[in-house]
C-alpha cells in the first residue's frame, strides 16, 4: 500500500488573517508555517510515500479576493521555500494537483483563456471548456504558480496541473472512489446566477449539469471572491468583509448601503417610486434595493463559512446532498463511469474540518465525507469547530484525516489526531493504523506545531479586535470605514 494523494485547502496565502501568512516585509515564514513544514516532514518519514504521491492544493490556496497580487506571490514563494522544499515536500511527486476554489478561481479563468488562445493559434478544433474531465483531465497547467516555483531552487522541477471543479480517482475494481472539490458549489451563495436563471426560465430546480453551473456562476465567483485583491479595491472590500462577519453589524451596513444606493438611483438615474410602480404596482425603490441587498450581502453573515454553531448547517447538509446526488453523479454518468459503491468526498471551503457518512438518494451506500478545514482566523472570537486537516488517500482509495488543530475560546488549539469517517470497519483500515503510528512517532514536532498555531491564532484574533471594534461608535464597530 502507498499514499496516493495528500490534500490541503484554504491556506489563504497572502491574507493577513491566515496563520500561514507573515506580512511584515521580511519574506519570512510564519511560526505556524515553519512548524507545519517540520512536523509534516517528520510524519512522512514514517509513511509509505513515494515519488508518485501527489500533493493536492484543494482551493483557496491563494487569497486573491482581498490580498494584493504582490503579497500573494511573495507568500506563495515563502510557502514553496518552507513547505514544498522541506524534507517532506521533497519526498513527494514534483507534479502538484491544484483544484481552485472561490478565492483563487481567477487562476482557472486564466488557464481557460490561455487554452482557448492556443486552440485558435494552433488551428485546433475550438472546444470552449468550462470544466475539466472528472477522470484523467487533460494536462492544463497554472503558469503563474509554476513560474513562482521555478524561482525557488528546491521546486524548480515542479509542475502544477489544474483540475476544476472536480477531480476523481478509482481503485482497480472501480467499486471504490474518491471525489475532490473545493466546496463552494455546495453552497447557495455561489450558485446565485443559477438560481436567477432558474427563476427567469421558470425551472422547478437548479441545473445539475456541471458545465452549465460553471458557465452560469464562474464569472460571478471570479468577480466577487477572486479579483478584488488585484483590482485595488481589495482593502476596502476586506473592511466590508470584516463588517459582514458580524450579523448585527451587517444589518447596519445593509441599512446604510441602501440609503446610498437609493440616493444614487434617484439623483443619477432619475428613478423614483413612481417609475417603479408604473412597471409593477405596489413596488418601491426601497423594497427593490432591500430585496437585492438581502439576497446577496444579507445572506453572507449567515453563510456556511460563518456558521460556527456546528460543522455543517441544515442548509449546508441539504446543498451537499444536492451536489453529490446531482452534479457529481451526472458528471460520472457523462463520462460513462458508474458511481462506485464505496464513494468518499473530500472538500474544504467551510474552514470547519469534520468526517461523517451521508446517505444520498440513489447511492448504494452512504458517502464518506471529509472536510479539510482552513487556516484563516478572521473573527475576534474563535469557535471550537474552526480548524484545519490534511486528508490522505491511499492507492486503494481509502481515506483518513489528520486533524491538525481545532481552535478553542481560550486561544489554545487541540493536538493533532487521526480520524476516519465513522464506519464500522474504520479500525480495520490499514491507512488509519499507519497514520496513527506515524503521528505517534513524531509527537515532539507536532507539539511544537500546536504551540506555534496557538500563538498565531491569538495574534490574529487580537489584530481583528483592534481593527474591528470601535468603542466610541454607536454600533461598537468601525462601520464607517466600510461604507
Amino acid at each position: 500500500m502507498a499514499i496516493q494523494l495528500i490534500c490541503l485547502s484554504d491556506l489563504h496565502l497572502g491574507a493577513d488573517h491566515s496563520v500561514l501568512t507573515q506580512l511584515d516585509g521580511t519574506q519570512r515564514a510564519s511560526r505556524s508555517l515553519s512548524a507545519f513544514a517540520d512536523a509534516f516532514s517528520s510524519l512522512l518519514e514514517h509513511l509509505p510515500v513515494t515519488k508518485n504521491t501527489r500533493l493536492v492544493l484543494l482551493g483557496d490556496v491563494l487569497d486573491l479576493g482581498f490580498s494584493s497580487l504582490p503579497d500573494v506571490v511573495a507568500t506563495f514563494r515563502v510557502f514553496a521555500e518552507t513547505f514544498l522544499s522541506s524534507r517532506g515536500g521533497k519526498k513527494l511527486s514534483p507534479d502538484i494537483l491544484f483544484v481552485p476554489g472561490n478565492h483563487d478561481h481567477q487562476l482557472w479563468q486564466t488557464v481557460k483563456n490561455t487554452y482557448m488562445v492556443r486552440q485558435v493559434v494552433e488551428g485546433m478544433t475550438q472546444d470552449p471548456r468550462e470544466i475539466t474531465h472528472l477522470f484523467n483531465p487533460q494536462h492544463l497547467e497554472s503558469y503563474l504558480l509554476q513560474d513562482i516555483l521555478k524561482s525557488v531552487p528546491g521546486t524548480r522541477d515542479c509542475s502544477v496541473q489544474i483540475a476544476y471543479p472536480n477531480y476523481a480517482v478509482l481503485d482497480d475494481s472501480g467499486q471504490k472512489g474518491v471525489v475532490l472539490h473545493h466546496g463552494h458549489y455546495t453552497e447557495s451563495m455561489y450558485l446565485a446566477m443559477s438560481a436567477l436563471r432558474q427563476r427567469l426560465q421558470g425551472r422547478l430546480s437548479l441545473s445539475e449539469d456541471m458545465s452549465e453551473i460553471e458557465k452560469d456562476n464562474g464569472y460571478w465567483v471570479n468577480f466577487l471572491w477572486s479579483s478584488l485583491g488585484s483590482s485595488g479595491f481589495g482593502h476596502t472590500a476586506f473592511n466590508m468583509y470584516e463588517t459582514l462577519l458580524d450579523t448585527g453589524a451587517s444589518h447596519e451596513f445593509i441599512r446604510a448601503s441602501g440609503k446610498v444606493i437609493r440616493k444614487f438611483m434617484v439623483e443619477s438615474l432619475s428613478l423614483s417610486d413612481n417609475t417603479v410602480q408604473s412597471l409593477e404596482p405596489g413596488l418601491s425603490l426601497e423594497k427593490i434595493i432591500d430585496a437585492m441587498l438581502d439576497a446577496s450581502v444579507g445572506k453572507f453573515a449567515g453563510s456556511e463559512r460563518l456558521s460556527f454553531g456546528s460543522v455543517l448547517s441544515r442548509d449546508g447538509i441539504v446543498k451537499l446532498k444536492w451536489y453529490l446526488g446531482g452534479p457529481v453523479k451526472n458528471q460520472f454518468l457523462q463520462e460513462r463511469v458508474d458511481v462506485p459503491k464505496d464513494l468518499s468526498f473530500v472538500f474544504g471551503h467551510t474552514h470547519k474540518p469534520f468526517e461523517d457518512r451521508l446517505p444520498i438518494p440513489g447511492f448504494a451506500d452512504p458517502v464518506k465525507v471529509f472536510n479539510t478545514g482552513g487556516w484563516a482566523i478572521d473573527k475576534p472570537v474563535v469557535s471550537s469547530v474552526q480548524g484545519a486537516a490534511a486528508v490522505f488517500i491511499d492507492d486503494n482509495c481509502d481515506v483518513g484525516s489528520l486533524r491538525l488543530f481545532n481552535c478553542s475560546p481560550n486561544g489554545e488549539v487541540t493536538p493533532p489526531h487521526i480520524a476516519g469517517a465513522g464506519s464500522l470497519d474504520d479500525a480495520e483500515r490499514p491507512l488509519l493504523r499507519l497514520l496513527e503510528d506515524a503521528l505517534s512517532r513524531s509527537t515532539e514536532d507536532w507539539s511544537k506545531f500546536s504551540a506555534a498555531v496557538s500563538h498565531d491564532v491569538q495574534r490574529n484574533t487580537s489584530r481583528v479586535l483592534d481593527r474591528y471594534f470601535d468603542p466610541a461608535s454607536d454600533t461598537g464597530v468601525r462601520i464607517g470605514r466600510a461604507v
